[in-house]
């Protein structure tokens, strides 16, 4: 008798246990971001040189969580071949020429503008310097949205379509996926 009313202890504990059990989550869409939010725009067709290569520890990089900066929607790739891309930096920070956010595109427009669009704190960067440099063969990168970001000075940035690039550069591990690095001058240029 004792056995048997163990068993049904046992048995109502476990049915009790599966009554409260949480629902399974949905997973996010694939034009959600991180924290389940909504990205805005869409990841651009691969660049010519870039093959899809799915690598989730290093999308998990260059993605945050809504007004942390960074990438939104995001995707990997592997350089089959050198990828020309442009960075502004800041010229008082020597270390921040072969960060990790880059762009396909040579930036036009205001400061102010470029800010907007990729969601970029002035504490982070004056944008003052443009570089240009390849990609290496053989390198994971990542593209995309851009994620907004609480620069906590009463600025924010907006999530963006802007589409970026996270190269997974550290210098202070010398490890350094870019080359053939140009110095393009000030930025921007003298009348804009």
């Amino acid at each position: 008798m004792i056995k048997q009313s163990a068993a049904i202890t046992l048995l109502a504990a476990m049915l009790a246990g599966c009554a409260t059990a949480p629902a399974p989550v949905a997973s996010p869409s694939s034009n959600d971001g991180v924290d389940g939010l909504a990205c805005v725009g869409a990841i651009g067709a691969a660049a010519p040189g870039l093959v899809e290569a799915p690598n989730p520890p290093l999308m998990a990089q260059a993605q945050r969580q809504s007004g942390n900066g960074y990438l939104c929607s995001a995707r990997s790739y592997v350089v089959t071949q050198p990828v020309r891309l442009y960075r502004l930096i800041d010229s008082t920070q020597p270390y921040s020429k072969l960060g990790s956010f880059w762009s396909f595109e040579r930036p036009t427009g205001t400061r102010d503008d470029y800010r907007a669009k990729f969601a970029i704190c002035k504490q982070w960067s004056q944008l003052d310097r443009l570089l240009s440099c390849d990609v290496r063969p053989g390198s994971m990168i990542v593209v995309g949205t851009t994620q907004s970001a609480d620069c906590g000075d009463g600025i924010t940035y907006a999530k963006t379509a802007a589409n970026q690039v996270f190269v997974p550069n550290d210098g202070l591990a010398g490890i350094v996926h870019t080359g053939g690095c140009v110095d393009q001058g000030a930025w921007p240029a003298a009348g804009n």
